[in-house]
């Protein structure tokens, strides 16, 4: 069982891609220009800027003010992201679909944008089972155990032959440890929460697709 977010692919993917969305959408309703709008976006999420990305663009360019803040919000949540799994992912997953092995998706964040992100990838075609928790709301969103013990049940599965890939030790792994599922950290290059330590931590990490491959019982062929 997969995470998504900064598992199957890069958050910072989808970021870059969701601010170029929004400064198209801003320099088609007022005169600023698209480039100078997604290169300041993109340059302050990668000096740590968070949270407070779009009124910053309200700061730093003046002529945007009259589109609101929820709009721009908008349109990054819900534009189509240029994003796409990586070969030696879409290797893995072919792998262990040969295998006969089910495979499912539990991914966080608003509904809209999880959404967008599983269609541009073709998600629904590589893997059984999507689940998308913020169907149930914000506070179903991991750690919270209902979206394993979903698959669980939808798979008949013992918590035994389940595993959980993930990234983010601070929510990945409370609830599949807790269920007995086994979990393992994959840390690849470009993740946000690449050097966090802090949380539960996965029984097994993988550091890269080579490694991974090698802990599913997939690795015969070079990833």
């Amino acid at each position: 069982m997969w995470d998504l977010d900064d598992t199957l692919i890069l958050e910072r993917d989808f970021v870059r891609s969701g601010f170029r969305a929004v400064a198209a959408h801003v320099a088609g309703r007022c005169a600023v220009d698209a480039g100078a709008v997604s290169d300041f976006l993109w340059s302050g999420f990668e000096s740590g800027v968070r949270g407070n990305a779009f009124d910053r663009v309200h700061e730093h360019f003046p002529e945007t003010r009259s589109i609101p803040v929820a709009a721009i919000v908008e349109a990054y949540r819900t534009h189509c992201p240029d994003i796409q799994i990586t070969d030696e992912a879409l290797s893995i997953l072919r792998r262990l679909r040969q295998a006969g092995a089910a495979q499912a998706a539990i991914t966080d964040g608003p509904l809209a944008g999880q959404r967008s992100k599983a269609d541009a990838v073709g998600l629904n075609d590589l893997i059984d089972l999507v689940v998308f928790t913020d169907e149930w709301g914000r506070e179903f969103w991991k750690p919270h155990d209902r979206a394993f013990l979903t698959v669980q049940e939808r798979f008949g599965a013992a918590p035994g032959d389940c595993v959980y890939i993930g990234d983010n030790p601070s929510k990945d792994f409370v609830s599949p440890r807790a269920l007995g599922w086994g979990s393992i950290r994959l840390r690849r290059d470009g993740q946000l929460h690449a050097a966090l330590e802090d949380g539960t931590p996965a029984e097994l990490t993988a550091r890269g697709w080579n490694e991974l491959a090698e802990l599913l019982g997939v690795g015969e062929e070079t990833i």
